[in-house]
């Protein structure tokens, strides 16, 4: 009799507002979170902690905005021992085939994972993981964050979509 590993807890988090396009951050993936999105993500933490989650890996894009919100974001979980981890995979033309890869052949031992990424990637990924006919609008909000739960190994159309919080949602929960 085999057993079944028990369900993945996937989180995701779209990067805190960062400062606007312009010629001051000619390359996009450099551009910081401004001084009222920091501000602001620290605040959804705190909502973030009310909520005594866990996770055992956090994984972000390797942009400066999604960096910065993984540092800050992280404040909010419980029990994180792991240094955050950065993957090409999660910036914002990437492909989610090769996220999904990525999760299942490097993070097969976890049993919850926080991915930080951007827009319209995150929405496309939740799209994909439970079926885009279930929840064809998914948007997220900068700040915002969701929860999925599904077997592993991950694959498309298998995924529940258990809540999604945008940012004051979160900071309502203070």
């Amino acid at each position: 009799m085999s057993l079944s590993k028990a369900p993945l807890i996937l989180y995701l988090l779209r990067h805190a507002v960062a400062e606007e396009r312009s010629s001051l951050y000619p390359d996009d993936s450099l551009r910081p979170l401004s001084v009222k999105g920091r501000a602001k993500m620290i605040k959804n933490t705190e909502g973030i902690r009310s909520l005594d989650l866990s996770v055992d890996a956090v994984i972000s894009s390797p942009y400066l905005r999604a960096k910065d919100t993984a540092k800050i974001a992280v404040r909010g979980f419980k029990n994180i021992s792991a240094k955050i981890a950065y993957s090409s995979h999660l910036t914002p033309e990437a492909s989610l085939t090769k996220l999904i890869s990525e999760l299942n052949s490097s993070y097969q031992d976890c049993k919850a994972i926080l991915l930080v990424g951007h827009e319209p990637q995150l929405s496309s990924f939740v799209e994909l993981l439970v079926g885009k006919e279930s929840f064809p609008n998914i948007a997220f909000k900068k700040g915002g964050l969701c929860q999925l739960t599904m077997p592993i190994p991950i694959r498309p159309a298998a995924a529940t979509l258990n809540w999604m919080k945008n940012p004051s949602a979160l900071r309502s929960l203070i």
